[in-house]
């Protein structure tokens, strides 16, 4: 049963790619990658995670106790002022008020924001994005393993492009669900089995997310580590053998049973836990690693490296975008023009309603190009015409191949003054 459509594109097209707790799905459109589940099952995960100070010891032993600012230097990121939305530890947020910029955080977990108050003196730390006060708005918004704990992409991207400055970047960093090994492992990935993680986007379904919430989309790309798919490869041979004896992973998916007293009982521990000592001897692995394996960077090129990055930018002036039911309305009524319709049609459906006159001019001359009804549109997956800077992503989007429910009313109306122009329609809308 389907709870609910692809976070990223919003189509209805999805198969079931296995269980592993809840059943997962993928998105055939945009090839995202997302936990079927509901809103309330989602909030009751989302409530479980991070109550404790495991993951803030487990960084501390991965990275240390100062601020990252060799990382936060090699992003080139806009200074001035920043907003992280779920820090964590606050490493990368604390190197970046080192060089030199205002910042502040938004993180759901209590404990969490009480280690960045305590250990790096940063006050300015928000429940919620609902939390920062109506009108900040700052030049860079940085969300790092972030997207793949989020329910409701469309309301997040929409959030934060309200708390972004025009001309201002947005960048985030998220697990790949076009990724070699979440390709061939499937829900035994070990990005599933994370207790909140809910929704891993493709690049298509990024650039489609984002354009749909008003941000334009500078660069996407792929990276990862070295010997990555050999790593989750592994991990996942050794998942499975544990799951088959019963050790560690629950194998229903029904929500968590209930003690007699009503409160539900504690999630099973985790398989395979990376604990501070693990991560520790990975970080000294990966600082020599890099040379021994070309395959990661050959990953990286073609878009299928274990990480998809994005910069995206506010534009300055530019409207929120319409809701998608009308601009399926509008693309719908110009297909209707370019099939050789009346000119003059009504759609209803939400209060309002659209018309189109019919043509005032003369007819088009008898040599017009001969309008052609189109074939029935099919949801397609995204078709790669050109890359951008080395990733398997379009340079622009005019190179991507959606189905007409995802066309804006700007691009339906310029294909539609090319294909019509003979005819010379004026639409009124």
């Amino acid at each position: 049963m389907q709870n609910r459509r692809c976070p990223f594109c919003r189509s209805d097209s999805s198969r079931t790619i296995g269980t592993r707790v809840d059943v997962w799905a993928k998105c055939l459109n945009c090839r995202s990658v997302f936990r079927d589940i509901t809103p309330a099952r989602f909030q009751q995960i989302h409530d479980e995670a991070f109550q404790d100070r495991t993951h803030i010891d487990s960084t501390r032993a991965f990275v240390g106790d100062k601020p990252l600012r060799a990382v936060w230097d090699s992003l080139s990121l806009p200074g001035g002022s920043v907003l992280e939305i779920g820090p964590g530890s606050a490493h990368l947020l604390a190197a970046a008020r080192q060089a030199g910029c205002s910042v502040e955080a938004v993180e759901s977990s209590a404990v969490h924001r009480k280690y960045i108050t305590d250990q790096w003196g940063i006050d300015s730390v928000y429940a919620t994005i609902d939390g920062v006060p109506a009108g900040r708005t700052f030049d860079t918004v940085v969300a790092i393993n972030v997207f793949e704990h989020i329910y409701d992409i469309a309301d997040f991207l929409s959030a934060v492009r309200e708390v972004l400055a025009p001309g201002g970047t947005f960048f985030l960093s998220t697990p790949n669900a076009v990724s070699l090994e979440a390709t061939a492992l499937g829900v035994w990935w070990s990005m599933c089995k994370v207790h909140d993680h809910v929704a891993f986007p493709s690049s298509a379904g990024l650039a489609v997310a984002a354009r749909e919430s008003g941000l334009r989309v500078g660069r996407i790309w792929s990276a990862g580590l070295p010997f990555e798919f050999p790593v989750s490869a592994l991990v996942a041979g050794r998942d499975r053998m544990r799951a088959a004896r019963g050790v560690g992973e629950p194998a229903q998916t029904a929500e968590p049973a209930r003690s007699p007293s009503g409160p539900p009982a504690p999630p099973a521990p985790e398989v395979g836990r990376v604990g501070p000592a693990a991560k520790a001897a990975l970080t000294r692995f990966y600082s020599v690693a890099a040379s021994l394996d070309p395959a990661y960077r050959v990953l990286g090129s073609l878009g299928r490296a274990g990480c998809v990055k994005a910069r995206l930018t506010r534009l300055a002036g530019r409207p929120p975008p319409q809701p998608r039911s009308r601009q399926t309305r509008q693309a719908t009524f110009f297909l209707m023009i370019r099939a050789g319709l009346p000119a003059t049609a009504t759609f209803s459906g939400t209060s309002a309603t659209t018309t189109l006159p019919a043509p005032t001019t003369a007819p088009a001359p008898i040599d017009a190009p001969r309008m052609v009804a189109p074939q029935p549109i099919q949801a397609q997956r995204p078709r790669v015409t050109g890359l951008a800077r080395g990733c398997g992503t379009p340079s622009t989007m005019s190179s991507w191949r959606l189905p007409s429910s995802m066309f804006t009313f700007q691009e339906t109306a310029q294909d539609c003054a090319m294909l019509m122009r003979s005819k010379q329609v004026t639409a009124a809308l």
